[in-house]
């Protein structure tokens, strides 16, 4: 059942709380600035029914789809999109906080997603490009600041892409390196290659790949070496150690290279990675 409901956030995500109750006999949805009666606010479903699921459309501008659940009457649907409609989240994530996100789904198009009343809510698409990840991802990062939502239509982002943006994520298996195997890490693409789980990442239309990734404990160094510069812009996460590339020292080879406290990187033991904005 799809029904014209339109509100008042820009990509038409459930900012707002909204809630599925009987009202008159019938199920409808209300919420903060909605009527019990707006367009496409009433199910027509009997309250003698179970209790719909509903979502955004994936398809259609403006509107909301009811879904009816199997049941006794009183039955909870699992949300506004049952179990078997949901969309995950598929080769994109980013989480402004616990509450905001913006992802890619399995159809392909990027979303806005916001965690209201124990469940995701869903804007309509952005779109299918990066462009429009960029625009759902800017517009989670606003959210999660309580800032206003930008129209993705026709309104002024930021530039680059908002904080905390993973663009690469990898889990390392410490190896032996250097003169007697003293240092820790990985020390060309090869060993690299072998020891992290993923070994490159693409960031603004070009690959890069990781040909080292060095802990010497005598001289507290950490150096990470790729087959060509570090964005400076980029903070690159070990465990919960943050090293932003712009305050690293560049190295002969083009990496970026930190003193760090001693890290405990025994032969074998894993260290979680990731690269982000």
């Amino acid at each position: 059942m799809l029904a014209a409901f339109t509100l008042s956030t820009p990509d038409r995500a459930g900012a707002q709380v909204l809630r599925v109750e009987c009202v008159y006999g019938t199920w409808i949805l209300t919420g903060d600035g909605v009527r019990a009666y707006d367009l496409g606010g009433s199910s027509g479903i009997p309250c003698t029914e179970p209790r719909p699921g509903w979502r955004f459309s994936p398809t259609t501008p403006g509107a909301i789809e009811w879904i009816s659940v199997s049941g006794p009457p009183g039955t909870e649907s699992s949300g506004s999109q049952p179990a078997a409609d949901i969309v995950f989240a598929t080769d994109f994530l980013y989480e402004a906080d616990e509450n905001n996100r913006a992802l890619r789904a399995d159809d392909g198009l990027c979303y806005r997603e916001q965690h209201l009343n124990s469940r995701w809510r869903r804007s309509g698409s952005y779109g299918p490009s990066e462009e429009a990840c960029r625009k759902a991802s800017w517009n989670a990062y606003y959210r999660s600041q309580r800032r206003p939502l930008v129209n993705p239509g026709n309104g002024q982002f930021e530039s680059g892409w908002p904080p905390g943006l993973t663009i690469w994520s990898s889990t390392l298996t410490v190896d032996t390196t250097g003169d007697e195997g003293a240092s820790r890490g990985c020390s060309d693409a090869e060993q690299c290659g072998a020891r992290l789980t993923s070994n490159s990442f693409t960031y603004e239309g070009a690959t890069y790949l990781v040909e080292s990734l060095v802990y010497d404990p005598d001289s507290g160094s950490l150096t990470l070496t790729l087959d060509q510069e570090l964005p400076e812009e980029l903070t690159l996460r070990v465990g919960d150690l943050e090293l932003v590339a712009a305050d690293g020292d560049a190295t002969d080879e083009g990496g970026r290279s930190w003193t760090v406290d001693r890290l405990d990187w025994a032969a074998d033991a894993t260290v979680s990675l990731r690269l982000t904005t």
